[in-house]
């Protein structure tokens, strides 16, 4: 693509396949691999306070073909705005630079509109990831508009060439299976808890986090493994299958219950699960500064970075 005039518009419903298809091939060119999936995607567009058609927009060619998406989501009420875009990696690097542009200046009116409506001397957080040495256009303007990195995250992988470990179960610990019927407000007041001492954690409503989790074609029960003590959820894996491997969604352990190898117990099973589905690598997403000693577990585990994230914000 060459030489090309693009226009940008407010995205439409029937946009849905084109944008996923534009991230997809965004994440191959970036990441080697696809990273959204349509559950992502379509969750994204119903979340509270984001609305498509005032909140995203698409570029596209004269003749339709879509080259550019962008979204401003309002994530907590007068205090915090996400930011995200992509490009096709098919442009030209000055066609990829001038569409990115359009993107991010039409982000930040999206932004000035929000601050307009907060109340007066409101604190707004604006944040924007991008993927760590593979956006140099977008890291320089981001860093050249005011944004600085106030955090690093990582893909985490391993290869499962040979039957894992079995997993060492804490005293007083046994393993359950999950009961959608059953477990799952328990389940997510066990998840919100555990994350509760993460960095800048907000919490999610039942419906929300059940809309993203819950929710997904690719559900599997068997693969979210509930660890329990007495009452109590201590700890839980839930995972979902990726690609040819698997995922580890949510990994987490609640406070009473850390520092006893339960969390490695639970990647220990995960592992072992997916090993016997013959897939062949298990990845998930960490706070490269995580205060539990998640990264130091993952790495025990025989899991490696694969990609760094860096989350920039500006005070708007």
């Amino acid at each position: 693509m060459n030489n090309h005039e693009f226009q940008l518009r407010p995205v439409q419903p029937s946009d849905f396949q084109a944008v996923l298809d534009l991230i997809i091939a965004f994440d191959v060119a970036v990441l080697g691999v696809p990273d959204t999936t349509e559950d992502d995607l379509r969750t994204n567009w119903q979340q509270p306070r984001f609305n498509p058609a005032t909140d995203a927009w698409v570029a596209t060619l004269a003749d339709g073909r879509l080259v550019g998406y962008g979204e401003v989501w309002l994530r907590e009420p007068h205090s915090r705005l996400d930011s995200d875009m992509y490009v096709h990696p098919a442009l030209d690097e000055p066609e990829q630079q001038a569409v990115g542009l359009a993107l991010f200046d039409r982000a930040q009116a999206r932004v000035a509109g929000h601050v307009a409506a907060a109340p007066p001397g409101a604190a707004i957080k604006l944040r924007q990831g991008i993927v760590h040495g593979e956006e140099p256009f977008m890291q320089r303007l981001l860093e050249t508009n005011g944004f600085e990195v106030v955090r690093h995250f990582w893909r985490m992988e391993i290869g499962l060439t040979a039957p894992p470990a079995p997993p060492a179960w804490p005293a007083n610990i046994t393993l359950r299976p999950f009961d959608l019927a059953a477990d799952a407000r328990a389940v997510h007041a066990a998840v919100e808890d555990a994350f509760a001492d993460h960095w800048e954690h907000a919490y999610s409503p039942f419906e929300e986090w059940a809309a993203w989790n819950l929710e997904r074609s690719n559900l599997d029960p068997t693969l979210w493994f509930l660890a329990q003590d007495g009452a109590e959820i201590a700890g839980a894996a839930l995972c979902f299958p990726e690609l040819d491997g698997g995922w580890v969604r949510l990994l987490s352990v609640r406070r009473p219950w850390r520092r006893l190898g339960l969390g490695q117990a639970l990647l220990q099973q995960a592992f072992g699960e997916f090993y016997r589905r013959g897939r062949p690598w298990v990845g998930l997403g960490v706070d490269a500064s995580n205060p539990t000693g998640a990264t130091r577990l993952y790495e025990r585990a025989g899991m490696a970075v694969s990609k760094q994230f860096d989350l920039y914000q500006k005070m708007v």
